[in-house]
């Protein structure tokens, strides 16, 4: 799945006077590839620091991989100001551990889950049709061995292109904990809501969500990605037709 599924980058707030720490690490799911993030605003090599770095360490506590660490001075009225470190990756190791680092200081330091989140498709066939007058509907099982809340990310490829985000989303069933009407990220999931598939749809009788690819397709096939907080899980669907609507406006 490594080729398919975007990147992802730990966040931590360090206060710019004392360099102490403001809160907890922050995972995040960008829903680009690296290459993508690299090029915007964001990850400008002008605020690369040189002497930080986020290492990803095994069991043991050996470094299994090192990133650099992007810079940006965050003002705050009333203060006190903030820097914000970020580092971004794709494709990681199996690690146990992170850790943020500024030359042989260790500013940060966390455990993660052993267990990586599970997810996987249901009620989608390869070749499956959905008419023009068609619900598109599926259904998506989750499960994590260690009962953590998960991020849910909804991505889309249509006729072999990359996976995109879908800006206008789908809607889950009532049963889950929260409500995702209009949601490409659907989250928290919490424990409760694993174990028992779920229904996701995004079609002409979903309120105010249209169905994706209303030109309809050939080939569409969905990125399910799932996050803990650290670690990631990812399934692909099988590819599923979907006829072109033959209205849009007023569905």
């Amino acid at each position: 799945m490594s080729d398919v599924v975007p990147a992802q980058s730990f966040r931590i707030h360090v206060d710019s006077v004392d360099g102490s720490l403001r809160g907890e690490a922050r995972h995040w799911l960008h829903a680009r590839p690296l290459d993508e993030l690299l090029d915007g605003h964001g990850f400008r090599p002008e605020i690369l620091a040189a002497d930080r770095a986020l290492e990803l360490l095994d069991r043991n506590g050996t470094v299994l991989e090192s990133y650099p660490v992007y810079v940006q001075h965050v003002a705050v009225d009333p203060g006190p100001d903030y820097e914000e470190w970020e580092a971004v990756f794709q494709d990681p190791p199996d690690f146990a551990s992170f850790r943020f680092v500024r030359g042989s200081q260790t500013v940060y330091e966390q455990s993660v889950s052993p267990n990586a989140p599970e997810v996987s498709f249901l009620r989608l066939e390869q070749g499956q049709v959905f008419a023009a007058d068609d619900q598109f509907w599926f259904e998506l099982l989750i499960d994590d061995k260690d009962k953590d809340d998960l991020e849910l990310l909804i991505l889309v490829s249509v006729d072999g292109g990359q996976y995109m985000y879908d800006p206008a989303g789908f809607a889950a069933s009532s049963s889950l904990s929260s409500s995702f009407q209009g949601l490409s990220s659907m989250g928290p999931l919490i424990a409760e809501d694993y174990g028992s598939p779920f229904a996701v749809s995004s079609g002409v009788r979903t309120h105010k969500i249209p169905r994706i690819v209303a030109e309809g397709s050939q080939a569409v096939r969905l990125l399910a990605v799932v996050s803990d907080g650290t670690r990631v899980g990812a399934a692909r669907s099988p590819a599923f037709v979907l006829e072109p609507l033959e209205e849009v406006d007023g569905r």
